[in-house]
């Protein structure tokens, strides 16, 4: 614990000093997700999982395609936010 507390206090003594500042490694920036490429990828899934079921996918798309419509110009998921999401339920 003393050993603990030494290196805490050199931490904070190197910062307070400037010459130990730490800086977050920069993230790159993950491309962004088209919602229509996302819906189709969806959309597939449902179909090679429930191939027996045809009418689950068109429930879905029909769904999916108010979602769309309800999101107006908000072309990536990253974008849809949780009033979105109220908005469309």
């Amino acid at each position: 614990m003393e050993a603990q507390r030494r290196k805490r206090n050199e931490l904070i003594g190197a910062m307070v000093l400037g010459n130990g500042v730490r800086q977050a490694p920069k993230r790159e920036e993950a491309p962004l997700t088209l919602l229509a490429d996302s819906i189709a990828l969806f959309l597939e899934h449902v179909h090679v999982h429930s191939p027996d079921k045809p009418r689950t996918v068109r429930r879905y798309t029909n769904a999916l395609d108010h979602v769309k419509r309800i999101l107006g110009r908000k072309m990536f998921v990253e974008v849809i936010t949780r009033p979105d999401i109220d908005d469309y339920r």
